[in-house]
């Protein structure tokens, strides 16, 4: 099974040493959704970021109408550094109108 063999800390040590895992997606305005996961080096400065993962996307399916990323728990966050540079960098025509989405804390 594909989804045991990723999870399989053999395969992917360096999960063990990182607890949270993270996943991003793209809905583009045709209609196309594309999803990826981080990819996580031991040295965590070098690990992928999931947004940079979906470049190829990008460049098939053009305009982004909302991007999100999530962690396994199914929180959403704001991109990282490396994500929000990526994706501010596409440029008007690929990003106009487009939302992110991320849960915000309210206070009681």
């Amino acid at each position: 099974d594909e989804a045991k063999k990723e999870d399989d800390l053999s395969v992917f040590p360096s999960q063990a040493y990182y607890g949270v895992r993270y996943a991003a997606a793209l809905r583009f305005a045709d209609g196309h959704v594309a999803a990826a996961k981080q990819h996580v080096a031991l040295e965590y400065g070098s690990s992928g970021d999931p947004f940079l993962m979906l470049r190829r996307d990008v460049e098939r399916h053009g305009r982004i109408v909302a991007a999100a990323m999530a962690d396994q728990h199914g929180v959403l966050h704001a991109p990282f550094a490396t994500g929000r540079a990526f994706l501010s960098e596409l440029g008007d025509k690929v990003r106009r109108g487009m939302r992110v989405l991320y849960h915000k804390e309210v206070d009681d």
